[in-house]
């Protein structure tokens, strides 16, 4: 991973964020968040403001407390992936702002890869991860730019992220695991587009969850990593089309294949696919997008299938 270099300025829930467009320029909030250090409320929230090159910082009040200055255009990665969070990544009990960024205007394409920030509670970079990875295959080879789909936090400090990213042709995807630090490493890989990732505690343990499509079987996937664990790769029926060089050699502990429906036909769509992923209780719900509808599947503990209903849109 390549961190992103940016200069600071002269006064240096949980899954989805509102996003909120003027004409494609003004101010775009993307989130007025608050949380609890030590006991105490944050007075701290983050806008991002376009077509300038700046991150804010803004007390509960809305006054400015801070900001960042980058050296480009910067805009939220994606309708899907969460909003600034703040939340004590170290463990020392002062919460630290994890912030994800696209480097273009809004609904513009970037030549760059994604990347993901943590600020300082006075608005300084602490870190900031932007991957890189070259993904090698027999026939051909995939490179940045890389797209975020989606990001989650573990449950307790000292945290690590998880962050996934796609790559335009849908056709690669990876999930970077992010320590306090800022080091990270691919934790999963799959051959098609990861759209949720989760984190899941069980009985039979915790686990890493990602949610997205497996292009090889044509169906929504749900791969389960125990957490900890090692990096893996969901299993390539051919491998010269669907295994990378760079591909984890481990496989995860449960892989979930969902069926299509009719409506995934009579949309004309070519895949279904996971659209997200959510923890209810003891359960995860898996929602999956199915054409003009959504199928929503429950996983229980011992990973069986409980139930299933349509929603149509």
């Amino acid at each position: 991973s390549t961190a992103v270099g940016a200069s600071l300025g002269p006064d240096s829930g949980h899954r989805r964020a509102a996003l909120l467009a003027g004409g494609g320029i003004g101010l775009f909030v993307l989130g007025l968040l608050a949380g609890w250090v030590a006991g105490r409320p944050s007075p701290v929230a983050v806008s991002v403001a376009l077509p300038a090159h700046w991150l804010q910082g803004l007390n509960g009040s809305g006054a400015v407390v801070w900001t960042h200055q980058f050296d480009r255009d910067i805009s939220h990665p994606a309708s899907r992936v969460p909003g600034p969070m703040l939340v004590d990544v170290d463990g020392d009990r002062v919460a630290e702002w994890l912030v994800p960024v696209r480097f273009s205007l809004a609904g513009t394409s970037s030549g760059v890869s994604d990347a993901i920030f943590l600020f300082d509670r006075d608005g300084s970079v602490r870190w900031s991860v932007q991957p890189a990875q070259r993904l090698t295959y027999p026939n051909r080879a995939t490179s940045a730019p890389w797209r975020m789909t989606d990001f989650a936090v573990s449950p307790a400090a000292p945290r690590r992220i998880w962050a996934s990213f796609a790559h335009h042709t849908g056709a690669s995807s990876f999930i970077l695991e992010i320590d306090p630090a800022g080091s990270s490493r691919v934790r999963y890989f799959q051959y098609g587009t990861i759209h949720s990732v989760a984190h899941w505690a069980t009985p039979a343990g915790s686990f890493l969850a990602a949610g997205g499509l497996s292009v090889e079987h044509a169906r929504p996937s749900l791969a389960l990593m125990p957490d900890p664990g090692p990096p893996a790769s969901m299993p390539a029926e051919d491998p010269r089309r669907a295994s990378c060089l760079e591909c984890p050699e481990d496989r995860p502990a449960r892989l979930l294949l969902f069926p299509h429906s009719e409506l995934t036909t009579a949309a004309h769509e070519p895949y279904a696919h996971v659209l997200d992923l959510e923890n209810v209780g003891p359960e995860l719900e898996v929602r999956t997008l199915q054409g003009n509808g959504d199928a929503l599947f429950v996983v229980a503990p011992d990973f069986s299938v409980e139930s299933w209903q349509m929603m149509h849109t």
